[in-house]
């Protein structure tokens, strides 16, 4: 994470510092080699649009927080399309484009939904509790009716889309919690990747996962927890889509119960990888046939 422009490094190091003590409880058992067994809760953040270098850039202290106390990569890879509901899918469902088929960045109700298992589906066959709050209605395609407790679409910004998940989260204690955070993407295309406004909304998403933090915390969860923070694609001018390095590549985190501490994640991460991940969190193995797995050194001793 770089520091923020016109703050001294003294400046930065506080608010790091504070960063982690709103963690609170959050990852008091992060260290345990073989704490794998108590994670009953997995959230999933996605900052759509999130280029790594703009997180650098940022006022993201909750992220950096994350880093600092769990596994990471800044170069990580998403799928072709390298678009929005392509690239949630695939998140979603552990495979590329060319398995689920989806790859238009549109859809509406006669769609229907993704035809693929997908973490929701398996973690509701386990009976465990999932929930999903978005910002962009076309992200229904992720469940089917009936998938989710809850699938609700919040056409706001970070903070609203992530008060009502924190609200769910300190009332039900979802297994399973997707929260999509549009800020970053929606500045990308109306003042371009890189900008001082995507910079900004980078920085209101960080705020909204220190929301998301504070309701685990509050709900007495933390300690039974693992969040992951990625994105879908990243982007260059005002658009993406293509194959780019500045259009692929994402930032990934993870940071939690029985997740490897201050762990640079030296091989390469999937966005597909995701889904593989929030289930093994939760004791479920992924389908054979996924492209995602568990990300190499993450869980020490699995």
């Amino acid at each position: 994470m770089g520091q923020v422009r016109g703050t001294g490094k003294r400046v930065w190091v506080r608010r790091l510092a504070l960063a982690v003590v709103l963690l609170g409880g959050w990852l008091a058992s992060g260290s345990q080699a073989r704490a794998v067994p108590g994670v009953r809760h997995v959230i999933v953040v996605s900052v759509d649009g999130l280029r790594p270098d703009v997180l650098r850039a940022a006022a993201a202290p909750n992220v950096a927080a994350l880093m600092g106390v769990g596994s990471w990569t800044l170069s990580a890879r998403t799928v072709n399309p390298s678009v929005t509901l392509p690239a949630h899918c695939s998140m979603l469902s552990g495979v590329t484009p060319q398995v689920h088929g989806v790859t238009r960045n549109d859809w509406s109700p006669g769609d229907g939904a993704l035809g693929v298992s997908t973490a929701f589906s398996i973690a509701r066959q386990y009976g465990l509790v999932c929930a999903a709050f978005v910002s962009k209605p076309k992200l229904r395609a992720l469940a089917p009716q009936g998938v989710c407790d809850v699938f609700e679409v919040v056409p706001s910004d970070a903070r609203a889309v992530a008060a009502r998940a924190a609200a769910y989260i300190e009332r039900r204690r979802p297994n399973l919690c997707f929260v999509h955070l549009s800020d970053v993407d929606s500045a990308g295309h109306s003042a371009g990747w890189g900008s001082a406004a995507q910079v900004a909304a980078c920085g209101q998403c960080d705020a909204a996962i220190g929301l998301l933090l504070g309701a685990a915390h509050r709900a007495q969860i933390a300690t039974e927890s693992v969040m992951i923070v990625t994105s879908d694609h990243g982007g260059h001018g005002r658009g993406h889509g293509g194959t780019s390095v500045a259009d692929v590549t994402i930032p990934w985190v993870c940071a939690g119960r029985g997740v490897a501490v201050r762990y640079a994640i030296p091989t390469p991460v999937s966005v597909c990888d995701t889904a593989a991940v929030a289930l093994f969190g939760l004791g479920i193995a992924r389908p054979a046939d996924w492209t995602g797995r568990v990300v190499p050194g993450l869980f020490p001793g699995y």
